[in-house]
């Protein structure tokens, strides 16, 4: 279980110091790499003082970063004790009938919270992480 929380916790890390690498400005504000991105802002934290941005206004949805701060939040249950990486979850017909990105889970399978969780952190997996909210 450390192993899976320090992967994760590098993981979360490199994608929050990435995107704030890439955004340095250079002399002309532009950025000096090409930044994959429909959006972007960097601001310093401390003063909010907002350093650059690329259609910052722009009205984009969250998605992965919805499961990023859900597989945070898992990570605080199984510290605190509250859930295990051996619980198994039923999934529901809600879970089941997501769409988009997932693993294809059925109404009424059983699968463990950690295959759910891998699901969740490396296939992106809408019903992996509705399953584990809803356990």
């Amino acid at each position: 279980m450390r192993h899976f929380g320090a992967v994760l916790a590098l993981t979360v890390i490199l994608l929050i110091i990435s995107p704030a690498a890439q955004a340095e400005t250079a002399a002309g504000g532009e950025p000096p790499v090409n930044i994959n991105a429909k959006a972007a802002l960097l601001m310093e934290v401390e003063s909010g003082t907002l350093i650059w941005e690329m259609n910052s206004r722009q009205k984009l949805y969250p998605a992965s970063i919805t499961k990023i701060m859900s597989l945070l939040l898992i990570m605080e249950q199984l510290e605190q004790g509250k859930v295990s990486l051996q619980d198994q979850v039923e999934v529901s017909a809600r879970a089941s009938g997501m769409g988009g990105t997932e693993l294809f889970l059925s109404e009424g399978d059983r699968v463990s919270l950690e295959e759910l969780l891998i699901g969740m952190a490396v296939g992106s997996a809408n019903d992996a992480a509705v399953a584990v909210a809803e356990h």
